[in-house]
């Protein structure tokens, strides 16, 4: 990654920063490059500096997109179990029948997902405007883990902390590991978590930023094709192994 892609990044940054100046920021753009390079920090391919604008929002308004969020999503939940619990409204909403053998086997063996991400447009301050759709498997959880642990370096924190009252995220996969643990304890799964990862191609060979991230959090992961992947009743294996989470 070229340092003039990452000065305009850090540049956009600065702009949000009332009173500073871009050469206050130097001392990041070495260590904002190399970790960026380091980690694949990435968008479909696209390095974020150069895929996403960066925008900082005031802590109230992203506590207050997250209640909204909360409340979206327990709308969403009602909304969905009432489809499920009624075929004429699925008939109305032009859910053909045949999708009614898939809606019975999730229903029975299925439950909500436990992480997921809404898309939404956001104005100038960062206020959620509108929700465009919503992603029960997520992606860019590593990128967000990995831009969390960039701004979290205590070298970083000191540039911005003398700077601006920049104050970081948590960690979403800390937060899906909590998740996976409530889950587990309510499904009756004890020890480690056995996790399945799939990768974008049967000849990948090199371990992706999931299972770095779920093995140092004390899973045991695989790794392999998504051909491998296989329901033994209603155990999900991959080759021949049981897992718990894919």
């Amino acid at each position: 990654m070229n340092c003039s892609s990452t000065d305009s990044w850090l540049a956009k940054i600065v702009d949000q920063i009332p009173d500073r100046e871009a050469s206050e920021f130097l001392p990041l753009r070495d260590e904002v490059a190399a970790a960026m390079e380091r980690s694949n920090i990435a968008h479909e391919g696209i390095p974020f500096c150069k895929a996403l604008e960066p925008l900082l929002i005031e802590g109230d308004i992203y506590e207050r997109n997250l209640e909204i969020t909360n409340v979206v999503m327990k709308a969403l939940r009602i909304a969905t179990e009432t489809v499920f619990a009624d075929e004429k409204l699925r008939r109305a909403l032009g859910i053909p029948p045949y999708m009614d053998a898939f809606l019975e086997l999730d229903s029975r063996d299925g439950g909500m997902p436990l992480i997921g991400r809404f898309d939404a447009f956001v104005n100038e301050h960062g206020q959620v405007r509108g929700f465009i759709e919503y992603n029960g498997m997520p992606g860019g959880l590593n990128a967000h883990s990995e831009l969390i642990r960039l701004f979290g370096d205590e070298a970083v924190q000191k540039t911005l902390g003398d700077l601006a009252r920049v104050r970081r995220t948590e960690d979403m996969f800390d937060r899906l590991w909590l998740a996976l643990h409530k889950d587990a304890q309510s499904r009756g799964l004890e020890g480690h978590l056995r996790i399945g990862v799939p990768s974008a191609s049967p000849a990948m060979q090199l371990p992706s930023p999931e299972v770095a991230n779920f093995a140092a959090r004390g899973a045991t992961v695989f790794m392999a094709a998504r051909e491998l992947f296989a329901l033994d009743g209603m155990t999900l294996t991959v080759g021949g192994e049981p897992i718990d989470y894919v």
